[in-house]
């Protein structure tokens, strides 16, 4: 990890841990020689935190803390990747807006996939039997599968609405994913949505690709009612 994704890291789980709403936080003379970084770095740094609405330069003074005055996929992507719990319903309401997308987008994706997408699906596809036949978890040929079928809708900010969502919920598709049999049933599922792009039958992506997410969602609502206090990791 590059200092600069160390320190935003190492940042965001101090803030999260340590301060209220409306704290303000140490200058950054201070942050400087508590991190043990340049002047400069911590500046870019609360500048990002900033961007992702953790904090609020408002004036010239010390940075206020805004964690709780503003969601933003960007911000519960951010807290997921540094390794910082989010709330479950956050998470669930994600999940529940990716499974708006990813309908609408096999829709499109069938009127609008090209050969190179088809392609690119059937690599991941050879590489998740590989990973199958290993034993080992298909989470990250999952991430790239689905992507790629949000990219053969030919719309780069759809693309880029369902990475921040995909983001959000690495750490609990790792979980659901570390089972063999969840793996050999996703790659079922995903060897259907293959064929109906690849037939073109928007009825028959649409169809599955319910099902599909579906199957998912229940696995998110019974961890919930299981551990609702869990991390999004299980740990």
């Amino acid at each position: 990890m590059s200092e600069p994704d160390e320190l935003l890291t190492r940042m965001v789980q101090y803030v999260e841990s340590t301060f209220e709403n409306g704290d303000r936080l140490p200058s950054e003379r201070d942050l400087a020689e508590q991190f043990g970084v340049g002047r400069n770095l911590v500046r870019e740094t609360l500048s990002k935190l900033e961007a992702y609405h953790l904090i609020s330069m408002r004036t010239k003074a010390r940075a206020v803390v805004t964690k709780k005055e503003a969601v933003s996929l960007e911000r519960l992507a951010l807290l997921t990747e540094a390794g910082v719990a989010i709330d479950l319903k956050k998470a669930d309401q994600a999940v529940e807006v990716r499974r708006i997308i990813e309908i609408s987008a096999i829709q499109s994706a069938c009127e609008r996939v090209t050969q190179q997408n088809l392609d690119r699906l059937a690599m991941i596809l050879t590489a998740s039997e590989a990973k199958i036949a290993a034993k080992e978890p298909i989470n990250v040929e999952d991430e790239l599968f689905h992507l790629e079928i949000i990219r053969s809708t030919q719309n780069e900010i759809l693309v880029q609405l369902a990475s921040l969502f995909y983001a959000i919920t690495r750490q609990r598709r790792r979980r659901y994913f570390s089972s063999p049999e969840r793996c050999k049933a996703s790659h079922a599922e995903h060897l259907k949505l293959y064929g109906a792009l690849e037939q073109r039958n928007a009825r028959r992506a649409i169809k599955v690709m319910g099902s599909h997410l579906q199957d998912t969602a229940t696995y998110w609502a019974e961890l919930a009612a299981a551990a609702p206090e869990a991390p999004l990791d299980g740990s």
